[in-house]
């Protein structure tokens, strides 16, 4: 049983910064919501941190695959030396699934920032609506806190068995 995997605090660490750069989006909504001309600014990463999860489960079934691949190898008999296991180089894997084994998506991650080009204030061409803004950031920092209490509760969980010797 894992307490906590590095998955885990990978995805946590991704979605960590998603919230905080949708967060410093909204600020800038908010900030600006009298400036003449300004469009507001939504980040989403959500989709993005989807895709990941997705990816990373067809690695774990494709890694399976390979298990169960090698577990079934063939074997020969050698006089005198018994049976000896003749292990297939690739692993019956192509050189795309090899690739695809080997990619790491965290470090593609990227929080897109996209500019609301939706309904303008007709007075100053300003389409930010302060209320939803608010709505916004709350929403957005609770999302943030418990996902950084959900980490903290299992670092303290790790750190407890760690003083404790197992």
């Amino acid at each position: 049983m894992d307490i906590i995997s590095s998955r885990d605090v990978e995805i946590a660490r991704l979605a960590l910064g998603g919230l905080a750069k949708r967060q410093d989006a909204i600020a800038s909504n908010v900030a600006n919501v009298m400036t003449p001309g300004y469009q507001r600014k939504e980040v989403s990463f959500e989709d993005q941190l989807q895709s990941i999860l997705e990816r990373e489960e067809l690695r774990k079934k494709l890694r399976a695959y390979n298990s169960d691949l090698d577990a079934d190898t063939k074997s020969d008999v050698i006089p005198n030396k018994g049976f000896i296991p003749i292990i297939n180089q690739n692993h019956g894997l192509s050189p795309q699934q090899l690739k695809f084994l080997s990619e790491n998506d965290y470090d593609r991650f990227a929080p897109e920032v996209l500019q609301d080009f939706s309904k303008f204030d007709v007075e100053n061409d300003n389409n930010v609506d302060l209320e939803k803004e608010m709505t916004d950031m709350a929403k957005n920092g609770i999302k943030y806190n418990v996902l950084t209490n959900l980490e903290s509760r299992a670092f303290t969980k790790l750190s407890d068995i760690i003083r404790s010797g197992g």
